[in-house]
């Protein structure tokens, strides 16, 4: 883990937060460009807003902020390193799609994030979702790493006719040269 010395980045696309310069008009690295989201659904696909996230395995309990487009064009990430972010230009969960969270998996501060346990997840674990109409279940398919200047656009489209959710966050080491992790950790899901 970095120290709070060091500058510090985070998630897709990783911002960079130093003590010099932490203003909201930086312009964060880029990690992955975001392609055109899944096609907008119809009404009666539509479902409400996500409040909350739960994965009961690792004792995530979290509010959901809406994130978009970074200046870059990447996706940005939540300002709260206890909250996650739902990049509100895809599909929302449930819907048919790739909904997309991402979360810290730690902080300049704190050794402790969000999202610090998410590699202790296993296939067929339940994630939930809350919205003002009821709880969402998604299953756990699969985990995967990629490198952090790997091509990553797949983790935001999919072409099955079915809703899915994927949770991102960094892991590897922390590399002092490029002051970013190495790796990106995605949780691919299925709605249960």
């Amino acid at each position: 883990m970095p120290n709070a010395q060091d500058e510090f980045t985070e998630v897709f696309p990783l911002r960079v937060i130093s003590e010099e310069s932490s203003t909201p008009n930086e312009r964060p690295q880029e990690i992955v460009t975001v392609p055109d989201a899944d096609p907008v659904q119809t009404s009666l696909q539509k479902t409400e807003t996500p409040l909350r996230l739960r994965i009961a395995r690792i004792g995530v309990d979290a509010p959901i902020q809406d994130v978009g487009l970074a200046a870059d064009g990447s996706m940005d990430v939540p300002t709260d390193p206890f909250e996650t972010g739902w990049y509100e230009l895809g599909p929302r969960p449930g819907e048919i799609g790739s909904a997309v969270i991402a979360g810290h998996v730690d902080s300049p501060t704190s050794a402790y994030a969000v999202f610090t346990d998410l590699e202790h997840l296993v296939i067929g674990d339940i994630i939930t979702i809350e919205t003002s109409e009821g709880i969402l279940s998604f299953r756990v398919r699969e985990m995967r790493v990629y490198p952090a200047n790997a091509d990553a656009t797949d983790i935001f489209m999919s072409t099955d006719g079915k809703a899915h959710l994927n949770l991102i966050t960094c892991s590897g080491s922390w590399d002092t040269n490029t002051k970013q992790y190495t790796d990106r950790l995605v949780i691919f899901t299925d709605k249960d």
